[in-house]
């Protein structure tokens, strides 16, 4: 026998393996930054990365293309200087990985997105302390009767978020939680948009100088500017009655402020309309104005009806197919209904007609619907005895 066969191959000791190096995930550069949105995002989607296992930037690269839900597409350098100094980089970019790392994590993606945003435009709020700058950690004090002449001024948000909505600096009205237990406290509030006002104001002058001698047919041409600016003047009161309801609904400071912001957006963008701004939807075409509101395609959005039972009637709105799309309860229901080689649209379309029970979809998919999309479209057509605050009172949902 060949003595080189018959020599044993000599194996490594169990020590030596142990000695063998194995690769750690690479933790990234996390320098000082002074205080602002860019700290505070950092700081998010850095956390977010680590508690994920310190994904590889290739690897979340590769994730971020491959979703074809997410706007942005940042390259590994990119990515890199978002999650190590919080940018600068595009909004879609930045919303991109943190849903990416959200999902990593086993976090609610739009939750993530939109503190994002939040942590963002806070630059452009007006100057003061924070709660967590107070001189002590009690909470804010209670607002005093003052309060109800409070005003607020909305600011359209920034050209990198699509969309026409506004941002208000609600914390007059709010304030602390203990605020809407406040008998008479907090009666009205004044909403200021300046885009609102100034349209209006300078359309009734442009209409008040047309040489038309039948002042009926002059007083119908005013009409509905002078409409238009009466309900501009009960927005205040409106959404300080949306905000309680919201709030005995247990919805957190967060969403209250979603609700509001997205109610004003659809309220202003229709009063805007209806007076024949220009690029603006027509007020009828309720898949339009959605569609121009919210920054999604028409095709983008499917209309559903909510259902309350028992009498409490329900709500029809427009909400984004890709949300759907994403709730693997409803997306399962539809995949029994549907033929084997049916498309992620037609498995949805068939789970909306025939799954009809609002449970398939998702808790965390539900809240976001409602406070994002249902509830401010319910607010703006319907009349407030009809509008369905909280979104576990509905039972069923469908196409109408």
């Amino acid at each position: 026998m060949d003595a080189d066969k018959s020599r044993r191959v000599p194996r490594p000791s169990a020590a030596a393996a142990k000695r063998v190096p194995v690769r750690r995930p690479r933790a990234l550069a996390r320098p000082d930054l002074d205080a602002g949105p860019e700290r505070h995002v950092r700081d998010l989607l850095y956390d977010l990365r680590e508690r994920a296992g310190r994904p590889a930037l290739e690897d979340l690269e590769k994730r971020i293309a491959g979703d074809d839900r997410l706007d942005g597409s940042p390259k590994k350098d990119v990515i890199r200087r978002i999650i190590s100094r919080g940018g600068p980089a595009g909004l879609d970019d930045i919303r991109s990985v943190a849903q990416v790392l959200a999902l990593a994590c086993g976090e609610d993606r739009y939750k993530i997105a939109d503190r994002v945003t939040q942590l963002i435009h806070s630059s452009d709020q007006p100057p003061g302390p924070s709660r967590d700058e107070t001189s002590d950690n009690t909470s804010a004090p209670k607002p005093s009767a003052a309060a109800d002449t409070a005003g607020i001024s909305a600011r359209p948000e920034t050209d990198e978020v699509p969309g026409h909505l506004f941002v208000a600096d609600w914390d007059p009205m709010l304030g602390d939680d203990v605020a809407f237990e406040l008998s008479g406290a907090i009666e009205s509030v004044h909403v200021e948009v300046p885009l609102l006002t100034n349209w209006l104001n300078a359309e009734l002058t442009r209409r008040s100088a047309f040489d038309i001698p039948d002042d009926n047919v002059k007083t119908q041409i005013l009409r509905s500017v002078r409409m238009a600016m009466g309900w501009s003047e009960r927005l205040g009161p409106e959404l300080v009655r949306l905000a309680r309801a919201a709030h005995a609904a247990r919805y957190s400071y967060a969403e209250i402020r979603t609700i509001l912001n997205r109610a004003l957006s659809f309220k202003v963008n229709g009063l805007l309309s209806g007076t024949d701004h220009p690029g603006y939807p027509h007020p009828l075409d309720l898949d339009k104005m959605a569609a121009f509101t919210f920054g999604y395609a028409v095709k983008d959005l499917i209309e559903l009806g909510f259902d309350a039972g028992r009498g409490r009637g329900g709500v029809r709105a427009y909400v984004p197919r890709e949300i759907l799309l994403n709730s693997p309860e409803l997306m399962e229901i539809g995949a029994l209904l549907s033929p084997v080689a049916s498309s992620a649209s037609e498995r949805l379309y068939r789970a909306c007609q025939l799954a009809r029970d609002f449970n398939f979809i998702g808790i965390a998919d539900q809240r976001h619907l409602w406070t994002h999309f249902v509830l401010p479209q319910a607010f703006a057509n319907y009349p407030f005895d009809r509008v369905i605050v909280e979104v576990g009172s509905i039972h069923a949902f469908g196409l109408p």
